[in-house]
């Protein structure tokens, strides 16, 4: 009986944190979407959604995504949208790493060889690339292996 339920919460525990992972990564995605639009204004405010979300999540598997919270709150709105997308290639690898290590539904890492950068994408929600840091050749990528 008690095997059984050390089992379950494992189980439950393991949901759990594939729950954060996932939500995550709909909040990046979220900001991801914004930086592609023009409205800045959307732009800081999924960005702040983002950072939020990491300073109080306490997964370890996320831990890593800390790394990017500096340039996440320094996205705004009276920046350029040039300077947003600077900043969020601070916080980019970070998705690519953390998807990399474990699977995620719906989520796929691309990379531009043009301006050699990976990110993550939702290939279910969105099946052509967008390439959120070269957008004068958007389509410009591919699924990295």
């Amino acid at each position: 009986m008690k095997f059984t339920l050390f089992a379950f919460s494992l189980l439950v525990s393991g949901m759990a944190i594939a729950g954060q992972v996932e939500d995550a990564f709909k909040a990046n995605d979220k900001l991801f979407n914004t930086l592609l639009g023009s409205d800045q204004t959307q732009v800081e405010k999924a960005a702040q959604e983002l950072a939020t979300f990491i300073e109080k999540d306490k997964t370890p598997e996320l831990k890593g995504l800390k790394e990017g919270l500096k340039s996440l709150k320094s996205i705004s709105k009276a920046n350029s949208k040039d300077k947003n997308i600077e900043l969020y290639q601070n916080v980019a690898p970070a998705f690519v790493t953390l998807r990399r290590t474990g699977k995620v539904e719906n989520y796929e890492v691309y990379y531009c060889p043009m301006i050699k950068k990976h990110w993550v994408q939702n290939h279910k929600a969105t099946p052509a690339v967008r390439n959120v840091f070269a957008q004068y050749m958007l389509e410009c990528g591919e699924l990295s292996k």
